[in-house]
């Protein structure tokens, strides 16, 4: 178990996040970041809209963030919506660019502009930051500029570590919206339908035990390093 770290969380509130939080909060020092209120009661909680990019930037530069962060987990994201191209409006791009992507880019900056020593970025990924899938061209682009994004962080800030990890599919909100999809022209949500009606996804609180089992074994990889979950464990 991680003991007496210092560890940003964000997206705190539902899913792989919260329970990351529930299992972390017990020996260390959290700090939550997330649009909703907390149900933990962290040692810090800030409240920002990942879409209010300005007010975000302000609150953390405002925040009293301790001078080491050991653990930087980026959780926060969210799926967009499932559909052809040529049916995602420029809107609906930025979107979801400022959650899943810009919001990292500022969140980074400004823990470094602060001074902050710290220490190791994970970012939770996707296979869909490598490979395309028909309907998904919301989360695949989101999830691929992201990922470019940390790769290139570990090139230009050596001091730190970072880390993209592809936890593998957690039953939450995202799996939820993905079975819900009536589209029969998208073929790749099928594969996912069947394992969730099959009960074969995992739970957040399995997905978060194993993360936390990869924190704590984190030296013995490169920074940099692409990390799928599911081969770790």
């Amino acid at each position: 178990m991680l003991n007496k770290k210092n560890i940003i969380i964000t997206g705190n509130t539902s899913g792989i996040g919260l329970n990351l939080n529930r299992i972390l909060i017990k020996n260390n020092y959290i700090i939550g970041i997330s649009k909703s209120g907390s149900k933990i009661k962290n040692n810090l909680q800030i409240k920002a809209n990942f879409l209010n990019l300005t007010l975000l930037k302000r609150k953390i530069l405002n925040a009293k963030i301790p001078n080491k962060i050991d653990y930087l987990i980026l959780n926060a994201g969210i799926l967009g919506k499932i559909n052809k191209i040529e049916n995602i409006s420029l809107n609906e791009f930025l979107e979801i660019l400022k959650i899943n992507f810009l919001s990292n880019k500022i969140l980074i900056d400004c823990l470094i502009k602060k001074k902050v020593k710290l220490r190791n970025v994970i970012a939770i990924s996707s296979g869909a930051a490598k490979t395309g899938k028909d309907g998904w061209v919301l989360y695949c682009t989101s999830k691929a500029a992201f990922y470019q994004l940390i790769n290139i962080y570990s090139l230009e800030q050596k001091r730190v570590k970072f880390i993209n990890l592809a936890p593998g599919i957690a039953k939450t909100k995202m799996q939820d919206q993905i079975f819900s999809v009536k589209n029969k022209n998208i073929n790749s949500v099928k594969k996912f339908q069947k394992l969730y009606r099959m009960n074969k996804i995992s739970s957040p609180e399995i997905i978060a035990k194993r993360i936390t089992n990869f924190l704590k074994n984190i030296k013995k990889f490169k920074s940099g390093s692409f990390i799928d979950l599911r081969n770790f464990n």
